[in-house]
């Protein structure tokens, strides 16, 4: 399946329609309603203050050694890689999250850029003038309108009323609403590739159930964090019919041991 990639580095964003089956899908969503329900218990008091996400999926800490087999082959599907692959040539796996509705109904959202928490303005600014554009590849569980972006804010700085909204100066809110948002209305089967650079907000409501999965480049810094935990062993690794993503993730960590 050949996607749009012009309109992707233009706007930021592309949702690529019916990628995946049924089948496939239901491969995978009891292995994610087990971790979450898992997770939920163990983070009770996060869960229920403001958690929206949960992250390594993948690690040994919540799931068997059957459901993580499951996933890393479900991460690793031919279908979806072949779409990856067009936005990052050679990927190698980094990391797994999820997206669910805040215990709180009445929770409000927040628009951010995910590259705002660990840089400073300036380098903020100096990242959107380039490099990786930091894809996220969003599979719906259920049928959703989960997210809202603003189109193009992946290559450019915020304007002056969004950056009042994001930064919550002059009497704004980080949950105003922004004249360019673009909600994002996504069919089970279907796969969002957004930047995590863009300016964005979460939509809850909708019992939104989301798994983004995240590669890099095979010479990626980012994959310097990758637990080792959250990779499969060198017999799960033997026995994936598709294993080339976490071969890359080995090698990258083991080039920075050297």
């Amino acid at each position: 399946m050949n996607i749009n990639l012009d309109k992707y580095e233009q706007d930021g964003y592309l949702v690529v329609k019916q990628v995946l089956s049924a089948s496939q899908l239901d491969s995978v969503h009891p292995v994610l309603e087990r971790f979450h329900q898992l997770w939920m218990e163990k983070n009770r008091d996060f869960y229920q203050k403001r958690a929206i996400n949960s992250a390594y999926l993948t690690s040994d800490t919540y799931l068997n050694a059957d459901d993580r087999r499951s996933l890393f082959e479900f991460i690793a599907l031919p279908d979806l890689i072949q779409v990856v692959e067009q936005v990052i040539p050679q990927p190698a796996f980094m990391n797994t999250q999820l997206f669910f509705d805040p215990y709180d109904p009445d929770k409000t959202n927040y628009w951010h850029r995910d590259i705002q928490y660990s840089n400073s303005e300036e380098q903020q600014k100096n990242m959107l003038a380039g490099g990786s554009s930091m894809p996220h590849f969003r599979i719906p569980m259920v049928d959703e309108k989960g997210l809202e972006l603003i189109p193009g804010s992946h290559k450019r700085w915020d304007t002056n009323e969004e950056l009042e909204v994001r930064q919550e100066k002059n009497g704004r809110h980080c949950h105003d609403d922004l004249p360019d948002g673009k909600i994002i209305e996504l069919q089970r089967g279907d796969l969002l590739i957004f930047s995590a650079k863009m300016l964005h907000r979460g939509i809850y409501g909708g019992d939104r159930f989301a798994f983004d999965l995240l590669y890099a480049e095979p010479d990626s810094d980012y994959l310097q964090t990758v637990p080792e935990k959250c990779l499969p062993d060198t017999d799960m690794l033997a026995a994936l019919p598709d294993s080339e993503i976490y071969k890359r993730t080995f090698n990258a960590l083991k080039a920075d041991n050297s």
